[in-house]
């Protein structure tokens, strides 16, 4: 059995670097989660569909920008609609962990 090395893996999930290319999918994800939120209340299903773009984004660039879509779009959510503060919590959350189950280097590391 091979030895992870924890704060590698930590290092390589958690961070991202922040260019024009991250920005502009952290900012088309935030739209999409606000957009989406609109067409799952419009056709009244019984689903939300506010974290696409976080979870886009928590597989693409890692937890933390997952989590900073997350609680940003929801945030915005709540402000628009005059919501509960525990969906930002909740958005965060699932942009977090969406990041953390689906890293961006799959094939190239060992899972722990």
């Amino acid at each position: 059995m091979k030895k992870v090395d924890l704060k590698k893996w930590l290092k390589e999930t958690m961070l991202f670097k922040l260019n024009k290319y991250s920005l502009i999918t952290i900012i088309l994800a935030i739209i999409i989660n606000c957009w989406a939120r609109n067409v799952a209340a419009g056709f009244n299903l019984p689903f939300w569909l506010d974290t696409i773009g976080s979870m886009v984004v928590g597989i693409q660039f890692g937890a933390i920008a997952g989590l900073f879509t997350g609680a940003v779009s929801s945030l915005i959510l709540v402000w628009v609609f005059d919501g509960l503060y525990l969906y930002v919590l909740i958005g965060a959350f699932v942009g977090f962990v969406v990041g953390l189950l689906f890293p961006r280097n799959r094939n190239k590391r060992d899972p722990l």
